[in-house]
């Protein structure tokens, strides 16, 4: 069996996703949870092993894994087994911020159960980049209150971080490199060079933008609440 959770709107997809897993494990108490991570280099092997595998007496097998058809290896293996995997006495619960069109129809065609959680785009934000210049300023009290609102008008969490690690990367690219070298706009790189962070601070928000953007990727954590614990850290 598969089941897919897609879409943009993050929290509402991982509500699902969660909620899925939790409705299995209830149904199957006695059923292994594996957690497939699919930018280790056994994950493919893994997919494989649990198509037809059935565990220790016969116990069935739940696989989670986010972001498995980001892995170009993976999402080939996927849809070039599809039948297999939905037939399988094991469940598979995938959690996938987008997929092609062609992915999708290969998936519902094969009989996969699919929720998806779309953006509304009559909500979309086209100035989103004030965020970063609130980040830039260490306005922390405004940047908080601004991510929570564009949360409330529909935009993901995911959208927001991709605006913030954005900034951070151009931030730290501008206090540690000549504008020529940094690549950057000249009024970006002024408004960066302008602001109160320091090299080393820019780096490290970066860093750590990034980490737990991938991290939620993998189903390691709730994306809003550190972006927010972050956030107010500033």
């Amino acid at each position: 069996m598969l089941y897919l959770c897609i879409g943009e709107q993050y929290e509402s997809r991982k509500k699902k996703y969660d909620a899925l897993i939790c409705t299995l494990q209830n149904k199957r108490p006695n059923s292994e949870l594996v957690v497939l991570d699919p930018e280790e280099e056994s994950s493919i092997a893994l997919l494989e092993q649990h198509i037809s595998s059935i565990g220790l007496f016969d116990e069935k097998s739940i696989i989670k894994a986010s972001g498995v058809f980001e892995n170009p290896g993976c999402a080939s293996f996927v849809l070039n087994n599809i039948n297999e995997i939905v037939a399988s006495d094991n469940v598979f619960v995938l959690s996938e911020h987008k997929l092609s069109k062609q992915e999708h129809n290969t998936l519902d065609k094969a009989g996969a159960t699919i929720y998806e959680f779309s953006a509304p785009q009559t909500n979309k934000n086209p100035s989103l980049f004030y965020l970063g210049d609130l980040l830039l300023q260490k306005n922390k009290s405004k940047l908080w209150l601004a991510i929570w609102e564009e949360l409330g008008r529909g935009i993901s969490i995911e959208e927001l971080v991709g605006i913030l690690v954005w900034q951070s990367k151009s931030l730290h690219l501008a206090l540690t490199h000549s504008q020529t070298q940094s690549g950057l706009k000249s009024f970006v790189y002024n408004k960066c060079t302008r602001s109160p962070w320091k090299a080393q601070e820019a780096q490290k928000l970066h860093l750590e933008l990034v980490t737990i953007y991938h991290e939620s990727r993998r189903g390691g954590l709730d994306l809003s609440e550190r972006v927010e614990q972050l956030v107010l850290s500033i």
